[in-house]
C-alpha cells in the first residue's frame, strides 16, 4: 500500500477513494474464534479477562483496527490527506450489529439479544481506531434473514432487516462522514444453508424503495458488488434511483435526517430530509399499512405523510 501510494504521488495521480473488501483474513472473535483463543496459552496470557466476550472482543477489534490503520489507511493519508479511506462493513453503529457476512457461524452460546428469531449482536466502536474516513455498512439479502422474521409481507423481512442496518448507520454516523453503502439485491446464500421454498426473495420494488430510504436518512452514495453474471440485474435498480435522486441534489448534500426509526411491523416506512423549511420524504406501505396519513414530528412541528 506504501509503495503504490507514493508511486501515485510521485506521478502526480491523485487519490480520491479507496475501498478494500478485508473480513476473514484477520483475527475474529466470531464461529470458532473465541473458543480456541480460550485454548491459547499466549493468548490467556495476555488477556487475563479472556472468559469475558466483551473484553476478548475488544482485544480482537483493536488488533484489527490497527493492522487496518498502520498497514492500509495512514500510508494513503500521508500521501493524499483528503481521501476517502474505507474498509467493507466498518461503520460507526449503535453498539449492535444486525447482519452475519456469508462465513460467520450463528451460535446461540455467544453473547447476543434476539429480535423475533433475529440474535443481534454486541458490537465494538471499531470505526474511530481505524482511522476511516468514510463508513461502509453492509445491506444485504442475506438468505437466513427470511426466516428470523414473521411478517406477513415477505418483502418486509429483507426490508426491515437492511433498513435496520441503514439506519443503524445513519444515526451513529457524524453528518461530515461520508456512508458509503454496500448494497446487493440478489439473494446471498452459503454453500451450506439449504434453499428452501418459503423463501422469497425481496422485490425489485421494495429493494429500490430501500435505496431511497437509505438515501433519505443521510447515506451518501451506494458501492455495489456482485458476481459478473449478476452485473446486468444488479446495476439496473441501482442505477435508476441514484440517478433519480440527482432532482433532489441539494436535499442530499445539505439535507439534515428527520428519522431514522423502523417500524417493527410491516406498516409504513417514512424518511426524510429537512433543509431549511422544507422537507424532502418518502412513504412505502407494506402489508399491514392503514390508508390514512403517518404523522412525522420534524423539529417542533408535526407533519402529515
Amino acid at each position: 500500500v506504501a509503495f503504490f501510494s507514493h508511486a501515485y504521488k510521485q506521478a502526480g495521480l491523485p487519490i480520491d477513494f479507496v475501498f478494500s473488501d478485508w473480513e476473514v483474513d484477520g483475527p475474529m472473535e466470531w464461529n470458532d474464534g473465541w473458543a480456541n483463543a480460550k485454548r491459547c496459552a499466549r493468548c490467556r496470557e495476555r488477556l487475563p479477562s479472556i472468559d469475558d466476550f466483551a473484553a476478548f472482543q475488544k482485544a480482537v477489534r483493536e488488533i484489527r483496527s490497527e493492522m487496518q490503520r498502520e498497514c492500509y489507511v495512514r500510508p494513503i493519508l500521508e500521501h493524499f490527506p483528503n481521501a476517502l479511506v474505507g474498509n467493507y462493513g466498518v461503520y460507526p453503529n449503535d453498539g449492535w450489529r444486525y447482519w452475519y457476512d456469508w462465513f460467520e457461524k450463528c451460535d446461540p452460546a455467544l453473547p447476543c439479544r434476539m429480535d423475533q428469531r433475529e440474535p443481534e449482536r454486541p458490537w465494538m466502536q471499531e470505526f474511530p481506531e481505524t482511522g476511516y474516513t468514510f463508513a461502509m455498512p453492509v445491506m444485504y439479502t442475506w438468505y437466513r434473514t427470511f426466516d428470523w422474521y414473521d411478517f406477513s409481507d415477505p418483502d418486509y423481512h429483507w426490508f426491515y432487516n437492511m433498513l435496520k442496518v441503514a439506519s443503524n448507520a445513519a444515526a451513529s454516523t457524524a453528518p461530515r462522514t461520508p456512508i458509503v453503502s454496500f448494497v446487493h439485491h440478489t439473494l446471498t446464500r452459503h454453500p451450506t444453508e439449504v434453499e428452501e421454498p418459503h423463501v422469497k426473495p425481496m422485490s425489485l420494488a421494495a429493494y429500490r424503495e430501500l435505496l431511497w430510504h437509505s438515501l433519505l436518512r443521510g447515506h451518501d452514495t451506494f458501492f455495489l458488488w456482485c458476481p459478473n453474471d449478476q452485473i446486468a440485474h444488479e446495476i439496473h435498480p441501482v442505477h435508476e434511483v441514484w440517478a433519480a435522486a440527482l432532482e433532489f441534489a441539494d436535499f442530499l448534500n445539505d439535507g439534515e435526517p428527520v428519522t431514522c426509526a423502523v417500524p417493527r411491523q410491516d406498516v409504513s416506512v417514512v424518511s426524510g430530509l429537512r433543509l431549511g423549511t422544507r422537507v424532502l420524504v418518502r412513504r412505502t406501505d407494506f402489508a399491514g399499512a392503514s390508508d390514512g396519513p403517518v404523522v412525522l414530528a420534524v423539529g417542533n412541528r408535526t407533519i402529515s405523510i
